[in-house]
């Protein structure tokens, strides 16, 4: 009597999103199914992947290139303002909308250094580019451009070196400090001091490689027997010289902590002071200064999962101005670290969630420079000052509107699925992938959604795409709000159809490209399967 043949048992696994973010560094064969090989527009945070904010208009009617947007913090009865430094001129841009008449000009380059300090009179903000004299800004006086007197009297009069020589500044322990262009010497002012006399710090004697000072920073952290603070300075070489104490002028107070030889700075503003550590942007990736005060070094670089991709970027447009971190405080929780191109319209950024650790990309921003002022997290670009992470669209007017949708694409690594299986031989086992379900919480407005599925390289799979429009019905996630709340405010939208898939291989990588107008959360995904003859 012949037998009646068996029906396929369908399997359905539940997979987590790839809440470890981008990863450029495993193999394919071996990277953990929770990183992906492509996440861009997404960031990989703990409870799931979200989308990107958007971006709109701060300022308009700017030149083809915005070297740096400077904040000015004022206190007291004094405005707040924020400026921006556009080819030769320094524009007024606090009040969104077209910039009016420069409020400084005759530079000879937009690429500026600069930072706050508060001095004996008051709030400055003080920059420089190491072409054109130093200035300063201050509620009541206004720009002053710096000059060299014999005998300083006045805030922004200065001696010992032509203020035109300044291209680099930090406030360290109540003073100015500055490089001076192409050199291993470096300049500080008297406490509290906008200007004044300027004493000379030469740090040539310890720098074995030659070159020049590229770059310094100011680092304080509790190294366990209270707070230590700290100058670093960087030569353009990865020469690096660490001085702890708080008075220069006191030699009991001061002293030389370390020196070390170090991967190549990349770009001026390679150091970020970053909770009690400080971030050193280098050709080997995005180091935390503090391992270097440990007698071995054992901390990977906070950029390792992206290694090969920040490698290739910096080997190719290393030396182009515009490589810049910032740390977006705890309002977005991110690390932002710009890398720019050749084609400044290709600028992308690579971005890190502070508390999961995972990376991402962001594209459709082409910015030059970067700058926070409380809240507002500010990016300069071709014509354009504009405010970041607002919204959901892109390039919306100064009102907020008439923004337009970006593109959200990820694809996750490689999965087994072996725990579904449940038996020794899982990972060699093919299935027949048939159905896929992606679940995801929107706020507001229904995703477009397309989904592919890439099997197993020469195993007969494919890439296999559907797409969906779901129905806005609704609801918190399985019908169940998170501590008592929702995930977003507003109405939200369950979506979680089943879409069909096909494909054969022993693994499978999900393929997700998403475009929303509203924040989404991808929490999980259900991948139905049938053990394969093939």
């Amino acid at each position: 009597m012949q037998r009646k043949p068996r029906g396929q048992i369908f399997i359905t696994a539940d997979a987590p999103s790839p809440t470890k973010g981008l990863n450029t560094r495993d193999p394919v064969a071996v990277m953990l199914p929770t990183y992906a090989n492509i996440m861009n527009n997404m960031i990989a945070a703990n409870d799931g992947v979200r989308n990107r904010k958007g971006c709109r208009v701060q300022a308009s009617g700017l030149g083809p290139t915005v070297g740096a947007v400077m904040p000015y913090n004022a206190t007291g009865s004094g405005t707040s303002k924020l400026f921006a430094a556009s080819g030769t001129q320094v524009f007024d841009v606090t009040t969104a909308g077209a910039v009016g008449a420069a409020v400084g000009s005759a530079l000879t380059t937009d690429q500026l250094d600069y930072v706050q300090f508060a001095g004996a009179a008051g709030q400055y903000l003080v920059m420089c580019n190491g072409a054109d004299a130093a200035r300063h800004y201050e509620s009541a006086a206004g720009w002053v451009n710096w000059s060299l007197v014999t005998t300083p009297s006045t805030p922004g009069q200065v001696s010992g070196v032509d203020p035109s020589k300044l291209s680099g500044v930090i406030s360290h322990q109540r003073r100015l400090w500055f490089i001076e262009k192409n050199t291993t010497r470096v300049w500080y002012t008297p406490i509290n001091s906008i200007g004044g006399a300027l004493n000379q710090f030469e740090f040539g004697p310890y720098l074995p490689r030659g070159g020049f000072i590229q770059a310094i920073g100011s680092w304080s952290m509790d190294a366990g027997k209270g707070i230590q603070n700290y100058l670093v300075a960087v030569s353009n070489q990865g020469d690096a010289v660490l001085y702890e104490g708080s008075d220069v002028s006191d030699a009991t107070n001061w002293k030389l902590t370390g020196t070390w030889a170090l991967s190549p700075p990349v770009g001026r503003d390679c150091f970020t002071q970053y909770g009690a550590d400080l971030l050193y942007l280098c050709t080997d990736g995005l180091l935390p200064f503090s391992t270097y005060l440990q007698s071995t070094l054992t901390t990977s670089a906070l950029t390792d999962a992206i290694r090969r991709t920040i490698q290739l970027s910096v080997s190719t447009t290393g030396t182009l101005p515009g490589w810049s971190l910032t740390d977006t405080g705890n309002v977005e929780g991110l690390l932002v670290l710009n890398v720019p191109a050749n084609d400044p319209s290709q600028t992308v950024q690579a971005v890190q969630h502070k508390q999961s650790g995972g990376w991402s990309t962001f594209t459709g921003w082409p910015a030059q420079c970067w700058a926070v002022q409380g809240k507002n997290i500010y990016f300069g670009k071709n014509g354009y000052v504009m405010q970041a992470f607002v919204g959901y669209t892109d390039n919306q007017a100064t009102d907020g509107t008439s923004g337009t949708t970006y593109t959200c694409t990820c694809s996750q690594a490689y999965n087994y699925f072996a725990d579904a299986l449940r038996y020794a031989n899982a990972r060699t086992v093919n299935k027949q992938y048939k159905q896929v379900c992606l679940n995801i919480i929107s706020a507001s407005v229904a995703p477009a959604i397309r989904i592919g599925l890439s099997t197993t390289p020469g195993l007969g799979g494919g890439i296999s795409t559907s797409s969906t429009a779901p129905p806005t019905n609704g609801g918190s996630v399985f019908g169940v709000a998170r501590w008592g709340t929702g995930v977003f405010s507003g109405t939200q939208f369950p979506i979680n159809q089943w879409q069909f898939v096909r494909g054969v291989g022993t693994s499978a990588s999900l393929q997700v490209e998403i475009k929303t107008q509203a924040e989404f959360l991808w929490t999980d995904t259900l991948i139905r399967f049938a053990r394969s003859s093939i």
